[in-house]
C-alpha cells in the first residue's frame, strides 16, 4: 500500500513539474482526467503489479535474448524511468515535505 501512495505522490509531482503547473485536473476539487489515469495506474500497480512486472519482463528478455540494440533500448527505458522517479522525488521533497520540517 505504501508503494502505491509513494508512486501516486511522486507521479503527481513529476506531472506538475513537467507541465510547470497543474494540468488536466482541478486543484480545488482534486478531480480530472490525469488524476483518473494516475488512480487507475496506482490500482494496476497495487493489485496487479503490472508496471513493475512488465519492466522486469522486458529487462530479462533484453538481457537474455536481445542484441546490443535491444539492450541499449532497455537501458534507455530504465534511464528515463529512473530520471522521472528522481525528478518526482525531488519536486515532492521540495513542495510537500521540506516546507513542513
Amino acid at each position: 500500500m505504501v508503494t502505491g501512495v509513494w508512486l501516486f505522490r511522486v507521479g503527481l509531482m513529476f506531472w506538475i513539474a513537467v507541465n510547470r503547473c497543474p494540468v488536466a485536473f482541478d486543484q480545488a476539487t482534486f478531480r480530472g482526467p490525469f488524476l483518473d489515469f494516475l488512480t487507475f495506474a496506482q490500482y494496476l500497480y497495487l493489485y496487479l503489479y503490472l508496471l513493475p512486472l512488465a519492466v522486469l519482463a522486458r529487462f530479462l528478455c533484453a538481457q537474455q535474448r536481445a542484441g546490443t540494440a535491444g539492450r541499449s533500448a532497455m537501458a534507455a527505458v530504465l534511464l528515463v524511468l529512473t530520471l522521472s522517479m528522481g525528478m518526482g522525488i525531488a519536486v515532492a521533497a521540495m513542495g510537500m515535505w521540506l516546507p513542513e520540517m
